[in-house]
């Protein structure tokens, strides 16, 4: 396989990984949404620091999916 192809690759399996990340955040929002009346303080400052962690990450990854495709390109 070519490093061109071998980089395509690696760059849609980020894009597919990173598609999943948001796709599980959206779940994580939308069952945080439905249960908030339920939630106590430490458990919302609990879920708040585990989103800026999944926003973060998801942040560096399509960072990294850009890089990676304008390096394709």
């Amino acid at each position: 396989m070519s490093s061109l192809q071998s980089r395509k690759d690696e760059i849609l399996a980020k894009k597919a990984k990173l598609a999943e990340l948001k796709k599980q955040r959206e779940l994580r929002q939308k069952e945080f949404t439905s249960n908030r009346q339920s939630l106590d303080v430490s458990e919302v400052s609990t879920m708040n620091r585990s989103r800026i962690v999944d926003r973060k990450l998801t942040d560096r990854l399509a960072s990294l999916s850009y890089t990676l495709k304008s390096e394709a390109d």
